[in-house]
Formats: structure tokens, C-alpha cells, sequence
């Protein structure tokens, strides 16, 4: 065994006690670093926790609110197949007379043909935007076989008469003002274009202002095509649209 000195200890320490000390140091050192590092850790670690629980319950905030968007437009879809016209429902045949006196069958069309309706009113501003591109359409449609063309306008006899003139409007047009038109044909909100075969189906349906060439080349379509048999499933071509 032998010994050693130095200034730290102030005096001569047998090597094996020297030994024992130094452990001593070395074992409150790592221990120290230890729990410091652990603490350190534990912030660390917990801050992330943290962070990941928030990035979380944003995902889960973000996806129960893209749900309620998908259900409340499901539902807001229903609501308006329930009570909008849309192609494939039945309607009733009404009798009406147009202002010339003539007697007309509201909702049904020529055998094997068509019948193009048109609702409005004399008040609407989408009403008289969608007046050229139904004069356009109505000119169109004299070059088919088999197609009527009639105008129902939800207001009195004197102000339809007014506004037929004011607008040079060439095609047939009725008045109505009884509600039960409205519940009958589904008619919520206007302008509505439909258009009803000879089975007494809605083919096309439209609810909104009609300015779409591509809507009009649509509704041609549509006349032109023959009604589906009975037993099918839908018609063969239907446009719907909501504005």
C-alpha cells in the first residue's frame, strides 16, 4: 500500500481511504446529473405530451366539425328533395286557362311528348333574368315534336298581363293564386323550370335563375328524349339544380 498528498486534503491519506472518497464524489456527482437529467426529461417529455394531446384534440375538433358540415348538408339535401321537384315524382294534371282563354292541362304533355313549364312571379329579379334564355329556350323547343310550352305566374291576372306585354313574352301563360298549386307541384321558391312526359313524371327540374347555356342544351335533351317505360328505375336524363 502507499500514500499520496495533495492540497485538497491538507494532509496524508492512505490510498485506500483516498479511493473510498473519491467513489463517494464520483456517486453525489452522478447522482446529482441524474436527477437533474430526469427532471430535465420529465419537462421535456411532458411538454410534448402536452403538445400532442392539443394536436389531438384539434384533429378531433377539426373532424367533429367537417361531420356536422356532412350532415347538416345531408340534411339540408333531404329537406329540399322533400320539398323541392326533382326529377322521377309523379304530378298531378291541373286544368287551367291562359290569359287568350285558352284551356290548357297543366302537367300533362302531348302522347309521346313533352310539356316545358315555367313558374314565376311578376316581382322576382330571378324571374326576369331567366326570360332570354327562356325565350331562347322556347324557340328551341318549337322545332321538336310534340312539345308544349306554358308559363304559370303566381300573381293576378292584370299585373301577369302587364308584365307578358312589358316582356313581349311568345309563349302561353296562366295565372294562379290558389296555394294548392304550389303544394302540389312542389313550387317553394321561383323561377322553376320543369319539364313533365306524357307518364305525368318530372323529368327535369330546376329551381333558380336560368341563364346556363349548359342548362338549356340540358332541358332540349330532355325533350327530345322519350318518357321511360313503366318499371324503371329513373328517367334518362335529369338535371337538378337549386339556387
Amino acid at each position: 500500500m502507499g500514500c499520496t498528498f495533495g492540497p485538497l486534503f491538507g494532509h496524508v491519506r492512505p490510498l485506500a481511504e483516498l479511493g473510498t472518497i473519491h467513489k463517494f464524489y464520483l456517486h453525489t456527482i452522478g447522482s446529482t446529473f441524474k436527477k437533474r437529467l430526469g427532471i430535465m426529461a420529465v419537462k421535456r417529455f411532458g411538454w410534448l405530451a402536452v403538445q400532442v394531446a392539443l394536436l389531438g384534440a384539434l384533429a378531433l375538433v377539426v373532424t367533429l366539425s367537417m361531420q356536422n358540415r356532412s350532415l347538416r348538408a345531408e340534411y339540408r339535401s333531404f329537406i329540399e328533395r322533400a320539398t323541392l321537384p326533382h326529377p322521377g315524382i309523379y304530378i298531378p294534371a291541373l286544368e287551367t286557362t291562359t290569359l287568350t282563354g285558352e284551356h290548357v292541362t297543366v302537367g300533362q304533355a302531348p302522347d309521346g311528348g313533352s310539356q316545358l313549364l315555367f313558374f314565376f312571379t311578376t316581382t322576382c329579379p330571378y324571374c326576369r333574368a331567366s326570360l332570354p334564355a327562356w325565350k331562347q329556350l322556347v324557340a328551341d323547343a318549337a322545332k321538336l315534336p310534340n312539345t308544349s310550352v306554358l308559363g304559370i305566374a303566381l300573381d293576378s291576372v292584370h299585373l301577369t298581363e302587364e308584365y307578358v306585354r312589358e316582356h313581349e313574352l311568345g309563349f302561353p301563360v296562366a295565372t294562379s293564386l290558389d296555394p294548392k298549386l304550389g303544394a302540389l307541384y312542389r313550387v317553394r321558391r321561383v323561377p322553376l323550370t320543369l319539364v313533365v312526359k306524357g307518364d305525368g313524371r318530372v323529368y327535369y327540374a330546376k329551381t333558380g335563375e336560368f341563364s346556363d347555356p349548359a342548362a338549356g342544351d340540358s332541358v332540349l335533351t330532355v325533350l327530345a328524349t322519350p318518357p321511360v317505360e313503366t318499371g324503371s328505375a329513373s328517367p334518362p336524363l335529369s338535371v337538378q339544380g337549386t339556387q
